[in-house]
């Protein structure tokens, strides 16, 4: 009985262990978001990280929430695929294109 209880002791220690390396890793280490997302920038709701990306100069996150893409780089949202953006972008295509001398169609 003695035997079981030292082993049964030493299996619980070792599984609190790894938990608690886990769980340092994923909300305070290298696994953690958050370096890659700002807590008053994270989306509402449901989201799913699909790429963590650590350049010399910045952290990039690209994280998909209801099937629209948001960009974050140093924790700040860069860019999204939103209605909004869409037409942000739309104006900002229009005025170069505007001044290009060529009607030649690619």
């Amino acid at each position: 009985m003695n035997e079981l209880y030292w082993l049964a002791l030493g299996a619980a220690t070792i599984l609190f262990t790894e938990a608690a390396g886990w769980f340092y890793w994923r909300y305070f280490g290298k696994g953690s978001m958050k370096s890659y997302m700002n807590e008053d920038q994270k989306p509402e709701g449901d989201f799913r990280v699909i790429r963590k990306i650590n350049t010399p100069t910045q952290k990039i996150a690209l994280v998909d929430v209801d099937g629209e893409m948001w960009i974050y780089s140093n924790g700040d949202v860069m860019f999204s695929t939103t209605r909004d953006e869409d037409e942000y972008a739309d104006v900002i295509v229009h005025v170069p294109m505007a001044q290009q001398k060529t009607s030649k169609v690619f």
